[in-house]
This record gives C-alpha cells, structure tokens and sequence, in this order.
C-alpha cells in the first residue's frame, strides 16, 4: 500500500474507530430486533458485510478527504 511519508495511522485508525462504532451500534440493534432468536456469530455474519462495504465505499474515502490536513501532520 502506498501511502504519503508523513501519513498518520494512529491519527487515522482513531477517525476510522469514531466512524465506525455508531454505524456498528444502530446495526447491531436494528438486527438484534429483527433477529432476537438468532445466535451472536450468525448476527455478525449479517452485519459484517455491510460494514466492510461501508468502510472500503464511504467511511475511508470521506475520512481521507475530509480529514486530509489532520493526517498528514
């Protein structure tokens, strides 16, 4: 993966991890509602994909762009 040389993972793992957990947490409940006899591994099966989608598609790009300045220090 080629990236800039003062790139800033750290920086970028913290935006990606406040990106991620709200979009994590209204999909888990609104599975858990929809699914509340099924067991945890197969409710993760369900909403996995759509947050990787979610990630490579909008979340890392839009973090990348937007915060552009702030990760590369």
């Amino acid at each position: 993966m080629s990236t800039a040389p003062n790139f800033s993972r750290s920086r970028f793992t913290l935006a990606v991890t406040l990106a991620t957990y709200p979009l994590m947490t209204i999909l888990i409940y609104a599975v858990i509602a929809f699914t509340p006899e099924w067991p945890i591994w197969l409710r993760t099966m369900l909403v996995e994909p759509i947050i990787s989608a979610a990630m490579v598609w909008v979340l890392a790009p839009t973090i990348r762009g937007v915060l552009r300045v702030w990760l590369h220090p």
